[in-house]
C-alpha cells in the first residue's frame, strides 16, 4: 500500500530545509520506496513536506536516518499524517521540471 507523509512544521526556513536534503544526498540519491517528494513554504519559516512511499515500512526506515539528521538541524521530530494513495497522476512536465532542478 502506497501512503502520502505528509508534515507540516514552523522554524524550518528554506536554509534548514536545503542542509537537510544536501546531507541527506536526497536529488543524487533517493531513497529507496520514495516515489514522490515535495516542499513548500506557507510563511518565511512554516514548511510543508509531502512525501509519497511504496509503503509505510519503507518510510518507516527512511525515519530512521531522518530524524538524526533533522536532530542535527535543530529540526524537531514529528509523526507525520499517513494518508493511503488512492491516485497519482504524473505528466511529462515532471520530467522536465526534474531536469530544470537537477544538481550540477
Amino acid at each position: 500500500m502506497s501512503v502520502m507523509a505528509i508534515y507540516r512544521s514552523a522554524g524550518v526556513d528554506k536554509a534548514k530545509y536545503d542542509a537537510v536534503i544536501k546531507e541527506l544526498d536526497s536529488k543524487r540519491a533517493p531513497e529507496p520506496g520514495n516515489l514522490l517528494h515535495l516542499a513548500g513554504f506557507t510563511g518565511p519559516d512554516s514548511i510543508v513536506v509531502i512525501d509519497v512511499w511504496e509503503s509505510p515500512e519503507q518510510l518507516e526506515k527512511f525515519g530512521e536516518r531522518l530524524v538524526p539528521v533533522l536532530q542535527k538541524h535543530g529540526i524537531p521530530d514529528q509523526t507525520p499524517e499517513l494518508v493511503e494513495v488512492y491516485g497519482l497522476i504524473a505528466t511529462d512536465g515532471v520530467d522536465r521540471y526534474k531536469a530544470a532542478l537537477a544538481p550540477a
